[in-house]
């Protein structure tokens, strides 16, 4: 580990993996920071780098209670190099691997902060699309903030540096729009995160545990997943709808936006209708996949399948 990368004195290595390292570093003036270097190998493509740069700017120029902040982006004698606010936290994923499942109120808490942040986002025409358990923060002072904007991109936006495929354990909490078209998802793609993640805290597991991205996918489509009641009987049969909508396959089924998402969240424990997991959704979450992914694709209009927006 070196000692310092530019005006930044390097105290630990938090964690590092292919695309390069995090530290817990020290400014000048005594603050500590988070600092993210990216590998060597990464700057050799162009579209890595730039990448590295948007998701590094944009974090500089939000400003929430909820989500990270950043600091500064530069380099150091070719060492390109990402500063944010130093949190003594842990992820979500963390949290869930060593306690399991927990109470619906914490989980209530937690995914009202999440959804605080991506509403601010959503003001501004930016969608998330990398909500997960790895991408939420939870200080040791009980606060939540969500990072990871890597896969962030503003609304309609067309033109976008292609992302690299997503691995099976994020793709987890993707919604099909957005594995199958990442041009035509929209911001009820991060409300469906929402609710997978909600489904995790409560329940430990992800909601459609497929053995391969394939599989995943059609189990996505067909709204093949566990009651959540059916392993914790007391959830108020309000949590169990919102996770039942925001999982819906077809976007027009799930809540439209994050302040209908926060209204469900208050009414939830008066929720008057009982989950029933048995009842038929659409034709949309039951789409052919015999043809593969022209078939996904054919949702949005195309060949025999009923279009959700007709």
């Amino acid at each position: 580990m070196p000692e310092a990368v530019g005006a930044y004195r390097l105290l630990r290595c938090i964690g590092c993996d292919a695309s390069g390292s995090v530290y817990h570093a020290q400014a000048v003036d005594g603050r500590d920071v988070t600092l993210t270097t990216l590998h060597p190998r990464m700057t050799s493509d162009e579209a890595d780098l730039i990448r590295f740069y948007q998701q590094a700017r944009l974090a500089i120029q939000l400003s929430h209670t909820n989500l990270v902040k950043g600091l500064e982006i530069s380099q150091d004698g070719g060492m390109h190099f990402f500063v944010r606010e130093f949190l003594a936290a842990e992820t979500l994923q963390s949290r869930i691997q060593r306690e399991g499942a927990m109470p619906e109120a914490e989980a209530v808490r937690i995914i009202r902060a999440v959804a605080d942040a991506v509403e601010h986002l959503h003001k501004i025409g930016i969608v998330h699309r990398g909500l997960t358990p790895n991408s939420i923060l939870i200080a040791s002072d009980g606060r939540v903030k969500v990072a990871g904007l890597t896969s962030a991109k503003r609304v309609r936006k067309r033109h976008e540096l292609p992302g690299r495929p997503p691995k099976l354990q994020a793709q987890q909490y993707m919604s099909p729009q957005q594995i199958c078209d990442r041009f035509n998802d929209d911001m009820r793609s991060d409300i469906y995160a929402l609710g997978a993640i909600l489904f995790k805290m409560l329940t430990g597991t992800t909601p459609f545990d497929g053995q391969s991205k394939q599989e995943t996918l059609v189990r996505k489509y067909r709204h093949e997943f566990a009651p959540p009641k059916t392993s914790i009987p007391e959830l108020s049969h309000g949590i169990v709808a919102i996770i039942r909508e925001c999982l819906s396959a077809a976007p027009e089924r799930r809540p439209q936006d994050i302040a209908r998402f926060r209204r469900m969240l208050d009414n939830a424990t008066e929720w008057p209708r009982e989950y029933k997991n048995s009842e038929p959704i659409s034709r949309w979450q039951t789409a052919p996949i015999h043809r593969g992914r022209s078939a996904y694709r054919s949702a949005w209009g195309a060949g025999d399948l009923s279009s959700p927006t007709r």
